[in-house]
C-alpha cells in the first residue's frame, strides 16, 4: 500500500512543474496605452520594487541647504530595452506627515535603467500649517521608502 501512495504522490509531483509553466504562459499583461517604444506583447513586463532610505541610503541625498531629498531608483534588473511607464508612492512607518510630502508620486528622468524622485517639502493644509522641508534624518527615523511599479518591454 505504501508504494502505491508514493507512486501516486510522485505522479502528482511531476505535474507541478508543468502546471507552473502553464500558469506563466497564460499570465495576462495587456498594455493599453504606452508613451515609450512599444514592443511585441510577449515581451511586456511588469516589474515592482522598493527603495528604502535605511537599506539603500547611498541612493538618497539631501541637505538642509538643498531643501529637498533626491532619490535615485535603479530599475536595471527589470531588463527593459526602452523607457517604461513608472508609477511610485512614498511610504513611511510611524509618522503620518509623509502624506503631506510633495513629489513622492512623481518619477522624473525615467530611462530603461533608472528614475529619480524629488521630495520637495510639505504641503500646507487645513489644520496643519507646517511647511518645512524633509530631511534625511527624519526620513531614516520614519523608515521612508519609494515603492514603485514599472511596465515596459524586454525586446
Amino acid at each position: 500500500l505504501s508504494s502505491g501512495i508514493n507512486a501516486e504522490y510522485g505522479e502528482k509531483m511531476s505535474l507541478l512543474p508543468l502546471f507552473a509553466l502553464l500558469t506563466l504562459a497564460t499570465a495576462d499583461l495587456h498594455v493599453a496605452s504606452f508613451s515609450g517604444t512599444q514592443g511585441p506583447a510577449p515581451c511586456a513586463r511588469h516589474c515592482v520594487g522598493t527603495s528604502n532610505v535605511n537599506r539603500d541610503y547611498g541612493y538618497w541625498h539631501g541637505s538642509i541647504s538643498s531643501k529637498f531629498i533626491s532619490v535615485y531608483v535603479d530599475i536595471s534588473d527589470c531588463g527593459f530595452v526602452s523607457r517604461p511607464l513608472v508609477t511610485c508612492s512614498l511610504e513611511a512607518q510611524g509618522n503620518f506627515s509623509v502624506s503631506r510630502v510633495l513629489g513622492g508620486s512623481a518619477p522624473v528622468d525615467v530611462t530603461e535603467e533608472k528614475f529619480h524622485v524629488y521630495l520637495l517639502g510639505y504641503a500646507k493644509s487645513h489644520g496643519w500649517d507646517y511647511a518645512g522641508y524633509p530631511t534625511i534624518d527624519f526620513a531614516k527615523a520614519n523608515d521612508w521608502a519609494i515603492n514603485w511599479s514599472a511596465v515596459g518591454y524586454t525586446c
